[in-house]
């Protein structure tokens, strides 16, 4: 018997005992996602309601939710068509986008605030001090208590979302209203079909590097993420938010808190952070030579990035796009960039973590070491169009970015901070990237050793915790197996068609 998970992948029994992710906990909430198409549509009216009220619309009638099989479901959001009818007679079509609570982090209307605020925050900076970057435009946003934000722009830049109060028949949901993107396609719709055409790499390149430009163009003092506080005004006051820290707090990894003045804080918080992770994730070993693995590849990491990175760096630091992929682009038939979408895990950081795509030469990260030549090439050639970008806009900072992103792939900081940004990658990266920096090759049996020796160095009583994580192990594939004996499959639909 298989069980379908919300993202529609099918597993047997079988194959989630070998999923590096927690499968269990996907399987027991995957039904949350079919709940949230139920509630959304089952709320209609009170969609209708906010979205008119956002558009100083007449009256409600002139808003109609769509049917659900035109909504857009990502990892972390739903996205509701609207159909709008405004006060001269005109349509056009809007998006009313809300966070997956099950999704985002520890699924509190803390947590789903946190995500809101954050990403109109990056919307409404964007608009304005980005214009060059195309982007949706951002009409308002609600937050779980049922206060709201509506643009005006009567008052000054920073401030053209004005709070508002809400009244007890209105929608109390996180979200976002915002315009349907119109211009161009999905760059994944034609990435496999393009991605070996020179001409058209070319004008992405030189797209992707304005863009990334335009959003480091003022320095920032802290790492951290936008927000969108309660008087309106905008500020880096919150948390970095990472697009693979919101999966695993999602899976029950503890949050990571707090803003970073240098890169040496942001470094030990990020290890702090997959420490934790591993530790509390209960499938996080396979067996003990697996954990051993595991534990000594961390003690590696903390021996290896104070020679990598410059951890007393202190700023400036930069906005960066952390989640930038080929279906959050949206181009015209030559790959001119006419937009981008979600903006929520866009971030100050190390001007050395800003990243070339990955995606543009290999699908997974782990791929970068079976296609070196080919990942490399494609490095370099991006690396050149954005320092000759950065040189015909003549932007000035302390160093240019063009030059940090060529020795960040040099020195190994590049695959140091993938190590942080992906789920699962770290140890391919360590073994296959990291590794042969220092020269270090070794057999199976010589790799074996190695980490049961450096894994003691985990913590102070490395044995008792690998015991525990074997023990954990063996509850969860009890709990697993059960799990699909007593679950029924028809009852986890992965949607809904109303």
């Amino acid at each position: 018997m298989s069980l379908i998970l919300s993202n529609g992948r099918r597993l047997t029994l079988e194959d989630a005992r070998t999923e590096e992710r927690d499968v269990l906990r996907q399987l027991r909430r995957c039904e949350e996602k079919s709940q949230m198409f139920t509630r959304l549509w089952a709320h209609r009216s009170q969609i209708q309601a906010a979205v008119a009220g956002h558009l100083g619309l007449r009256s409600s009638s002139q808003c109609v939710v769509q049917s659900p099989a035109v909504w857009n479901r990502g990892h972390f959001n739903i996205c509701v068509h609207v159909q709008v009818t405004d006060n001269c007679g005109d349509l056009s079509r809007k998006i009313f986008r809300c966070p997956m609570p099950h999704k985002v982090g520890q699924p509190t209307s803390d947590a789903i605030d946190e995500k809101i605020r954050s990403e109109a925050a990056s919307y409404a900076w964007v608009e304005q001090e980005c214009p060059d970057i195309p982007v949706p435009h951002l009409i308002g946003f609600g937050l779980s208590n049922g206060e709201k934000a509506k643009r005006s722009h009567m008052i000054p830049c920073l401030s053209q979302y004005v709070p508002q109060t809400s009244g007890t028949t209105e929608l109390r949901m996180g979200y976002m209203l915002m315009d349907f993107m119109h211009t161009g396609s999905m760059l994944s719709n034609t990435w496999s079909e393009g991605k070996h055409d020179e001409e058209k790499k070319a004008h992405l390149y030189r797209g992707l590097s304005q863009i990334m430009l335009s959003l480091a163009r003022q320095p920032q003092r802290r790492i951290g993420s936008l927000r969108f506080n309660d008087d309106g005004s905008i500020s880096l006051a919150s948390r970095p938010l990472l697009c693979a820290h919101s999966i695993l707090e999602s899976e029950g990894a503890p949050r990571m808190e707090g803003l970073y003045s240098t890169s040496g804080q942001f470094l030990q918080a990020l290890q702090d952070f997959r420490a934790s992770a591993f530790a509390s994730q209960a499938n996080a070993v396979h067996d003990e030579e697996d954990c051993r693995l595991q534990m000594s590849h961390m003690v590696l990491l903390r021996s290896i990035i104070p020679q990598l990175i410059n951890l007393p760096y202190d700023g400036p630091f930069a906005l960066q796009f952390t989640d930038l992929h080929a279906s959050n682009i949206f181009v015209d038939a030559d790959w001119n960039i006419t937009g981008i979408i979600d903006l929520e895990f866009i971030c100050s950081l190390p001007p050395d973590m800003l990243a070339v795509p990955y995606w543009l030469a290999v699908e997974y990260i782990d791929d970068a070491s079976e296609h070196r030549e080919e990942f490399t090439a494609m490095y370099n050639s991006f690396v050149q169009s954005f320092s000759a970008t950065e040189k015909r806009q003549n932007k000035h900072h302390a160093t240019p970015l063009g030059d940090a992103m060529h020795e960040a792939l040099r020195t190994g900081a590049y695959w140091v901070y993938r190590c942080f940004t992906s789920i699962d990658a770290m140890p391919s990266i360590i073994e296959d990237q990291i590794c042969p920096l220092f020269g270090f090759t070794s057999t199976t049996a010589e790799e074996e050793a190695f980490a049961r020796s450096l894994s003691h160095f985990w913590c102070p009583e490395s044995e008792t915790f690998v015991q525990r994580k074997l023990a954990e192990r063996a509850q969860y594939n009890l709990e697993l197996q059960r799990h699909y004996e007593t679950t029924e499959p028809s009852r986890l639909a992965t949607h809904i068609i109303l």
